[in-house]
């Protein structure tokens, strides 16, 4: 049976791989709405600054090897520091 540390780094390293090959633009478009909530010209910036970045990376050819390295590296951190946890009964 597998470790439980090593399944929940697994989860959550995938849950963040999609998230980013998928939701890249979702992002931006809460940020845009959180600026029309609050009305704060740096959320603004922010907008402008991810609409940009999630346009060019929908576009990026490495766009899935991109994602893919993000969500084995938060898992691997996920896994490290689980496994400095203390176990709780």
């Amino acid at each position: 049976m597998m470790n439980k540390n090593i399944l929940v780094s697994i989860v959550w390293s995938t849950f963040l791989t999609l998230f980013i090959y998928f939701c890249t633009p979702f992002i931006a478009t809460l940020i845009y709405e959180l600026y029309h909530l609050l009305e704060i010209e740096f959320i603004y910036t922010l907008y402008g600054i991810s609409r940009f970045l999630s346009a060019h990376f929908m576009l990026w050819d490495q766009r899935l090897l991109a994602s893919l390295l993000i969500g084995v590296m938060a898992g691997v951190i996920i896994f490290w520091r689980r496994r400095k946890l203390p176990e709780v009964s």
